[in-house]
């Protein structure tokens, strides 16, 4: 098993270096990507869209926790494999998005996947990767589902864009601050009985991250977390207004 692991996960001593080639491909494949997304994309064809890659980034995530559940041999559960990481949550959303094509919610997760999902996807791709793990595959998996979520949220941003409203953004961000409270709280839980589970943005306080990590060290970990999401908060709010501007031109909502 351990050695079908290492072949299926593509095992590596190479360590990416930032801003290498790796990278670089995916963040220039994901910019020709999102320019014919964006020019061949349809209102029509959305449902689709967010199936098949909602579909797909499901698919790679469970590949993940394959990997890393039998990367010894044996199967280990650890509670660090499962998708709750910040990054994680876009591929359920996407694919609920797909699935409840009309009514309040298929706009709000729409709202989520342009302004959020936007944003998460093309941090993940301007970031180093930070994946612990020398599996090719999975450094492949974070870089792929990263280019399916900056993608889905360039079709959202041009067929919703002009019929964007606040109260849908505080909705989507209702569901990204609520998602971060329970993640939170759990780990803070399982710590009382000394079970490490990951925190909604362990990967962004690891040292590849120096700002976020010396926010974590200089706040407590839920107060560094909550500044972190504020952030992100902020900047995917940025993302929406300014979509919502380009389109039509106003000023104010």
């Amino acid at each position: 098993m351990k050695e079908f692991i290492s072949v299926l996960g593509g095992l590596s001593e190479k360590n990416f270096a930032p801003y290498g080639i790796f990278q670089i491909s995916w963040i220039v494949l994901t910019a020709i990507c999102a320019i014919f997304a964006f020019k061949l994309c349809y209102k029509k064809h959305v449902r689709r869209y967010h199936l098949s890659c909602g579909i797909a980034m499901l698919i790679t995530t469970f590949y993940r926790i394959f990997i890393l559940s039998f990367k010894s041999g044996n199967f280990v559960f650890d509670l660090k494999n499962l998708p709750v990481t910040v990054f994680d949550i876009l591929a359920f959303t996407i694919l609920l998005s797909g699935i409840f094509t009309k009514g309040k919610l298929h706009v709000i997760l729409s709202s989520f996947n342009a302004s959020f999902g936007f944003f998460i996807g093309v941090f993940v791709l301007l970031f180093p990767s930070v994946t612990e793990s020398q599996f090719i595959g999975i450094a492949v998996q974070e870089k792929l589902n990263a280019l399916l979520t900056t993608l889905i949220g360039v079709i959202n941003l041009k067929c919703y864009s002009k019929t964007f409203k606040v109260f849908d953004f505080l909705m989507s961000a209702s569901i990204f601050i609520g998602i971060f409270a329970i993640i939170e709280t759990g780990e803070i839980l399982f710590s009382l009985f000394s079970i490490n589970f990951p925190c909604f943005f362990s990967h962004y306080f690891s040292p590849s991250f120096m700002v976020f990590s010396h926010l974590s060290n200089a706040f407590p970990h839920p107060v560094a977390s909550f500044i972190l999401a504020l952030l992100f908060a902020e900047l995917s709010a940025g993302v929406y207004y300014t979509a919502y501007r380009l389109s039509t031109k106003k000023k104010r909502y």
